[in-house]
């Protein structure tokens, strides 16, 4: 059962969320996390994937970072970028050079106004290196991990 009041603060982060440049936020209050996604984001209806986690309804998305291949990407490289402004934190466990990360699998996270939002892997691959270390502000479509597309 909610807490008085917690309903009626959902709703205002998600109308928050629906109307900014955002397009996915996690609050974090001891063991509870609440991620809001809009659409376009992980699939709609996905059950809670940690103790205590709450989705949103399938209607907001999901921050997921790009892979986009980048002008002093070496052949073949592709750059997980960071989704919005913030400060970098890396993902529990830490994903290490050599780790091979899936599609939507959390490599990091973005701090934003006490906000954290997990960055996403958007295509299956191994992390070649590690462009930023915990605690560095990142600027939007800042490159995070390099990493190595694989089928």
């Amino acid at each position: 059962m909610m807490a008085p009041g917690l309903l009626s603060d959902l709703e205002k982060l998600v109308d928050l969320v629906a109307g900014a440049a955002v397009v996915e936020v996690t609050v974090r209050s001891g063991d509870l996390r609440i991620t809001i996604r809009k659409p376009g984001g992980a699939p709609g209806g996905a059950p809670p994937t940690r103790p205590g986690e709450v989705r949103a309804p399938a209607a907001l998305p999901a921050v997921t970072a790009a892979a986009a291949p980048a002008a002093g990407a070496r052949p073949g490289e592709r750059w997980v970028t960071a989704p919005l402004v913030g400060v970098f934190h890396p993902a529990e466990p830490p994903v290490l050079i050599g780790v091979r990360v899936r599609e939507g699998q959390v490599v990091g996270l973005i701090e934003s106004m006490r906000i954290m939002s997990d960055v996403r892997a958007p295509e299956p691959g191994v992390i070649i290196e590690a462009l930023v270390e915990d605690g560095m502000p990142v600027e939007f479509g800042q490159p995070l991990f390099a990493l190595h597309p694989s089928d």
